[in-house]
């Protein structure tokens, strides 16, 4: 049978004496680091999100002007483009009109040439139908 004597109060006080010291010594430090790191983990958690936040932020502004940045140059371009073609237009025509303008002095010209051989060789028709007459007849 079991005796309960003496030596198992002195074991129970022994144990109880035991358990507060490792209480002490270990079991609370341990606790103490495992929640300062805990703590740690989670503000540094917090920071990173905050970065995180902050980053995508940062890139939302920066991918709104790249596209601001586009789209300005694309209205630029249109801008440049449409004040070419009407520069090319406008190119065009005065040399249409200048081209147009030289072929009728051109023109002109060679009109006021062959009537004036004609005129010279209306003159000159008397002159050569006696010539002929004359060889016909001979």
């Amino acid at each position: 049978m079991i005796d309960i004597n003496i030596t198992a109060a002195i074991q129970l006080v022994n144990f109880l004496v035991t358990l507060a010291a490792l209480n002490y010594l270990l079991i609370r430090p341990v606790r103490e680091t495992i929640r300062k790191r805990k703590e740690l983990m989670s503000g540094l958690g917090r920071e990173i999100d905050g970065f995180l936040e902050e980053a995508q932020t940062r890139l939302a502004g920066y991918e709104a002007a790249l596209t601001a940045a586009r789209n300005d140059a694309s209205a630029l371009r249109k801008e440049a483009r449409a004040e070419a073609e009407a520069e090319e237009k406008a190119i065009l025509a005065r040399a249409g009109r200048e081209a147009q303008a030289s072929i009728q002095a051109g023109q002109a010209s060679v009109r006021a040439e062959a009537d004036a051989a004609y005129a010279a060789l209306r003159k000159q028709v008397p002159a050569y139908a006696d010539a002929a007459l004359a060889r016909l007849l001979g």
